[in-house]
């Protein structure tokens, strides 16, 4: 009786956080469609003086370079706001608008140029936004498939949860827009960045057998999720407390990489080992795919992605 219970609450409990997820994501996108992103065309960061923003690269042929903007530019301000700080230059480029007129001021080679340059910041290209969302549907297909044709088999309701955080990872994307919606979207993309690679760790620990439980060791569980915690932690802390830098979210960005590499790589490695070890038709059938699916994931991000940014 206690366990039927159990049951239906978690089935309940994982309907409401589905329909809330999906949701949000046909809310998230149709503001992303009415609310496009302006963009200049060029990777700024701050001066090590604090006197303004470095242009690092100019896109050919973006609004920058067509302006007449170089790299290794410095930029001191847009129209006439002080530009210390990233979040400055896309504060104001988000008032201009996409197609709006942006007056930059900028110094070359230490002489200020005599005139503005004047910068019409389009649609940011959300192409790749795009084919992420389409992975996130992909996730919450299997996880749907899996729960509904093997809803008793073990670790099946685990299998969904990582599905549906994936989904949320991959299909909420962040505007600039800031209300209420954006806001939630924000947060709650941070939070499943949090989780999911803890969980994807948990789930390889847990399947085909508990191997913390085998060992005497159940103890240790919470610390596969302590440093999705301490990320989380640190995004509520750099948000309150610290200054918004372009370094700052370089950084922010370069440690949730660590962390998504690191456990992408020890999960991979626990499902071959389990692959290696099954001893049953059905057991190394499942194992097959989920071995399969992990290094196809595993391996391209971790060298074609993760390296490369880490030490960028």
């Amino acid at each position: 009786m206690e366990t039927n219970l159990s049951n239906r609450l978690q089935a309940t409990l994982l309907a409401v956080a589905t329909v809330g997820l999906v949701l949000l994501a046909v809310l998230n996108f149709r503001q992303e469609s009415h609310f496009p992103q302006p963009d200049d065309g060029v990777w700024w960061s701050e001066t090590p003086t604090g006197i303004g923003l470095v242009a690092d690269k100019v896109l050919d042929n973006g609004p920058g370079q067509r302006a007449g903007i170089k790299a290794h530019d410095l930029l001191t301000s847009v129209n006439d706001t002080p530009t210390l700080h990233v979040s400055d230059l896309e504060r104001e480029i988000y008032r201009t608008g996409p197609y709006g007129n942006a007056r930059y001021s900028i110094a070359r080679d230490g002489i200020p140029l005599e005139t503005p340059v004047l910068v019409i910041p389009e649609p940011l290209d959300r192409s790749v936004p795009q084919a992420l969302r389409i992975i996130g549907l992909i996730y919450l297909a299997i996880g749907l498939y899996v729960l509904f044709r093997r809803w008793t088999a073990p670790r099946a309701t685990h299998f969904y949860l990582f599905c549906l955080v994936s989904f949320a990872l991959y299909a909420l994307k962040f505007t600039g827009k800031f209300d209420a919606l954006d806001s939630t979207v924000f947060w709650g993309n941070v939070l499943a960045e949090s989780l999911q690679p803890a969980l994807f760790l948990h789930f390889a620990l847990s399947f085909p057998e508990e191997r913390m439980k085998k060992l005497g060791r159940q103890w240790l569980l919470p610390l596969i999720y302590a440093p999705g915690v301490g990320l989380l932690g640190l995004w509520l802390w750099a948000f309150n407390f610290w200054e918004a830098t372009g370094l700052l979210k370089h950084r922010m960005e370069q440690a949730g990489t660590a962390y998504d590499a690191a456990y992408y790589i020890l999960a991979a490695a626990l499902f071959l080992r389990s692959y290696s070890t099954a001893n049953t038709p059905l057991l190394r059938q499942q194992l097959k795919w989920l071995t399969r699916g992990a290094l196809l994931a595993v391996l391209p991000f971790t060298l074609l992605y993760a390296i490369p940014f880490l030490f960028d």
